[in-house]
C-alpha cells in the first residue's frame, strides 16, 4: 500500500545515533525489546479535536471491524453492539494496540 506513518527525521536520527533503532522498522515498536517511546509524543498530549471519532472512521465499519476480528482473534480490540462490529476506543478517538491497552501512557501517538 502507500499509507503509513509519518515519523520526523528528528525522530529517526535520534533513535539512531542514541540507541541504534531503526524506527522505520516495525519490530523496532516491540515494547518487550525497545522503548521507541522516548522519539514520540505520548497519546495523552493529543488535541483530539483534530482527529475523527471512531465512530466517524473505517473502526465503526461492521465489515471492516467484522474481518478485522476474524482475522486477528482480538476480541479486546472490537465491540459488538446490536449486532453491529465496530473498534474498541475508549477515549471515543484511539484504537489501541493490544500492548497499549493496560497502559495507555506507554503508547506512541
Amino acid at each position: 500500500g502507500d499509507t503509513g506513518q509519518y515519523i520526523s527525521a528528528n525522530a529517526v536520527e535520534a533513535a539512531q545515533s542514541t540507541r541504534g533503532l531503526a524506527l522505520e522498522y516495525h519490530k523496532s515498536y516491540d515494547p518487550r525489546w525497545h522503548k521507541a517511546l522516548d522519539f514520540f509524543d505520548n497519546i495523552s498530549v493529543a488535541n483530539t479535536s483534530y482527529f475523527f471519532k471512531c465512530e466517524e472512521s473505517q473502526l465503526s465499519s461492521n465489515a471492516t471491524m467484522f474481518a478485522y476480528l476474524k482475522w486477528t482473534g482480538d476480541d479486546g480490540g472490537v465491540v459488538v453492539v446490536n449486532n453491529h462490529y465496530k473498534a474498541f476506543c475508549p477515549d471515543d478517538h484511539f484504537w489501541r494496540a493490544p500492548v497499549c491497552r493496560h497502559d495507555p501512557t506507554q503508547c506512541i501517538l
